[in-house]
């Protein structure tokens, strides 16, 4: 069974988002991508598409309200799991969702995209989305881009 989490995370400028939204650019349908407008905006439930979409990425987690993000998670997560969808969650450290009171059911795959590197290998297949990480060293990681 694939993972129901994955925590994105690396430093300011890295190029997580980038890489979110080249991916969903590149396959319609498959993540749905929510950034606060500002910082503090409340996190709603009311914008998700999860019909519409194999996965819902959170950007900027620590810039959402932290009570709204908390309870919005929680219930994102179990309808991830529930119904075999991926939640994306994209922080700038490990200790972010931890610092915002996130407390995930599942383990999280944790994906670095900064010091030692590590590349995600995200399919779509038009209904699931599935992901796996693969470590790489720096200079590879560079070549790619």
């Amino acid at each position: 069974m694939n993972p129901t989490v994955l925590n994105l995370t690396g430093s300011s400028g890295v190029g997580k988002s980038y890489f979110l939204e080249k991916f969903r650019d590149s396959n319609p349908g498959s993540i749905q991508i929510l950034t606060p407008a500002i910082q503090g905006e409340k996190f709603s439930s009311h914008a998700i598409d999860w019909d519409g979409h194999a996965g819902v990425a959170l950007d900027e987690v620590l810039k959402w309200d932290r009570t709204s993000l908390v309870e919005g998670v929680a219930a994102l997560e179990a309808y991830a799991q529930q119904h075999d969808k991926i939640l994306i969650l994209v922080t700038q450290h490990d200790m972010d969702l931890e610092i915002a009171g996130v407390q995930l059911r599942t383990i999280p795959i944790k994906v670095c995209l900064h010091g030692r590197q590590e590349s995600i290998d995200l399919s779509y297949d038009g209904r699931h989305l599935r992901f796996s990480a693969i470590a790489k060293d720096v200079q590879e990681e560079s070549q790619v881009r």
